[in-house]
């Protein structure tokens, strides 16, 4: 009586055992699919951030509106936005991604370009005398800036905010004696826009977006003067 009690009882655990068992290899399937997301989700991600901190080079076209460009020198005195209502100039740039916190990245920017004008101008001089003189005006913009970029995977915009320091040195050459200064003018620089068709990846391993921003600019510590807006385009190359 007591062995056929113990059989029974023996049968009894098997009986429960065997399903569980059956749910646990069950749980072990689903956890074997969970951590192969997990891992291609994380091989993603390192594949981005290694694609973020590489070095981008920018080629921008940049169209400024200004609303005051004085120069001046010991003879003439001229302001450039009364004659030109934008003023181009194609810029170099390499950027890097300093620091990311969450979906905030900062970035580092070092730019610079150059800039061409020619025309007829008008010139006043010292003793209050209007004259105009055929010029071509040469610039060469260089800046430092740090930005601040919004970055949300799968989303391929990236709205951006970014502002720093910069010196534009200029060189005009005309006709008239005394009107070849060359002039260096520093300035402080806010820049807003977004990054378009962003990649998430290194899939595409050179394209790193287009650009398009805004551009707030004033001069300071010096004599001469330049403030305007505009507003640029440019492309990203990832090195």
């Amino acid at each position: 009586m007591r062995n056929a009690f113990v059989g029974l009882l023996l049968l009894g655990l098997m009986g429960v055992a065997l399903p569980e068992a059956i749910a646990s290899e069950g749980e072990f399937a689903i956890e074997d699919g969970l951590v192969d997301k997990i891992y291609r989700e994380t091989l993603q991600a390192e594949t981005e951030e290694k694609t973020e901190k590489n070095i981008r080079f920018g080629i921008n076209l940049s169209l400024l509106n200004a609303g005051k460009w004085t120069l001046k020198n010991n003879y003439f005195r001229t302001d450039y936005a009364d004659n030109v209502d934008l003023f181009g100039s194609l810029e170099v740039s390499a950027s890097l991604t300093l620091t990311q916190l969450g979906k905030f990245q900062l970035l580092g920017e070092a730019r610079g370009g150059y800039g061409f004008q020619t025309g007829v101008f008008r010139f006043e001089s010292n003793e209050g005398e209007t004259r105009t003189d055929n010029v071509q005006l040469h610039r060469v913009p260089l800046s430092l800036e740090a930005r601040v970029q919004f970055h949300q995977p799968g989303i391929p915009v990236r709205p951006f905010l970014g502002g720093g320091l910069g010196v534009q040195w200029s060189y005009q050459v005309g006709t008239l004696d005394g009107v070849h200064p060359r002039f260096l003018v520093p300035y402080a620089f806010f820049r807003p826009g977004l990054v378009l068709f962003a990649p998430d990846s290194a899939s595409v391993s050179w394209f790193g977006g287009v650009k398009v921003s805004g551009l707030l600019m004033g001069s300071f510590a010096s004599e001469q003067i330049l403030s305007g807006k505009g507003v640029e385009f440019g492309i990203d190359l990832i090195l």
